[in-house]
């Protein structure tokens, strides 16, 4: 006969015990068969016995069940002889969060340590909306493990401060930038073209023209002479 007080912890505890022993050799134990609870205080027990025999109250490790000598235990989720399923997630371990039904928004996937999420919720425990059209602004895609920020697309930025989630994120615009590279390339043929094409042609027309201008000079000097 155990105290009736529950325990805590893991439900063991030292509990007072009543009982008679059985001398037969093919059983030789103590039992509470036989034996009744009349009373129980702080400093005595009182049973009362069907039948004539040994008799005995003393302390006894008594499981969660309150029987004693039992090796019965709370578990992690304070379940008397459980297993820890009752309150363990997809991860197999207890009290994590990440619990098995992934909040309504997903499903456990097999040898894996957090839910397959539906579409637009994301975390370990699928307990987190995130929508690309209103969270990111419809310029970015929604982080895919936490699902509280977003990266966003080439020419948006998210404002400054950045605001708390649900955001929206990726809403300032940014102008389109000059590829500097290619300004600096585009410089440098023009340049080549300068000094390889245009300067030896306008020098070469130069030098035509004072050829021509030398000609027709001399043609009429010597028109000169000859009137002379």
């Amino acid at each position: 006969l155990v105290e009736p007080s529950l325990s805590r912890g893991l439900g063991r505890r030292l509990v007072r015990y009543a009982g008679t022993f059985q001398t037969d050799a093919s059983l030789w134990s103590w039992t509470t068969s036989g034996v009744t609870l009349s009373s129980l205080d702080a400093e005595t027990v009182t049973v009362t016995c069907k039948s004539m025999g040994w008799y005995s109250a003393f302390g006894a490790l008594a499981g969660c069940d309150g029987a004693p000598d039992s090796t019965l235990v709370r578990d992690s989720c304070g379940v008397c002889g459980g297993d820890n399923s009752t309150c363990s997630g997809c991860d197999g371990v207890p009290n994590t969060g990440r619990y098995k039904n992934c909040s309504g928004h997903g499903s456990c996937v097999a040898g894996s340590a957090r839910c397959n999420c539906s579409s637009d919720w994301y975390g370990v425990a699928c307990d987190t909306w995130c929508s690309v059209d209103t969270v990111c602004g419809g310029h970015g895609l929604c982080d895919p493990d936490t699902g509280r920020l977003c990266y966003c697309f080439n020419n948006y930025l998210t404002a400054t401060p950045a605001p708390a989630y649900p955001g929206p994120f990726c809403t300032v615009a940014v102008p389109t930038g000059v590829n500097q590279s290619a300004v600096e390339e585009a410089r440098a043929q023009t340049l080549n073209l300068i000094l390889y094409v245009a300067l030896p042609v306008a020098a070469g027309g130069v030098a035509c023209l004072a050829v021509v201008v030398y000609l027709a000079t001399a043609s009429k000097r010597r028109r000169h002479r000859l009137k002379a």
